[in-house]
């Protein structure tokens, strides 16, 4: 699928991605993009993909704010 579409920047930098490719490419809220600028002046946009890791990381870290904190004891019986 080949697909040129134009969007307007804002004031503030912001600019919005037309629905039929957000769904097209899985966007969604939250989502990265990311971006690469060529020498020549063009532009590439991408969905950034989360490497594993950084999930796992992210879980781990969760996990360690909201546990329960327990005695050694309790983690045998």
């Amino acid at each position: 699928m080949k697909k040129s579409l134009q969007t307007k920047v804002s004031d503030r930098g912001q600019v919005s991605v037309p629905a039929d490719i957000r769904a097209a490419l899985g966007i969604e809220p939250g989502s990265m993009l990311e971006w690469e600028v060529s020498t020549d002046g063009s532009a590439r946009v991408s969905v950034a993909r989360q490497r594993l890791a950084r999930n796992a990381e992210s879980l781990v870290g969760f996990v360690r704010k909201y546990r329960k904190p327990r005695r050694t004891d309790e983690w045998f019986a």
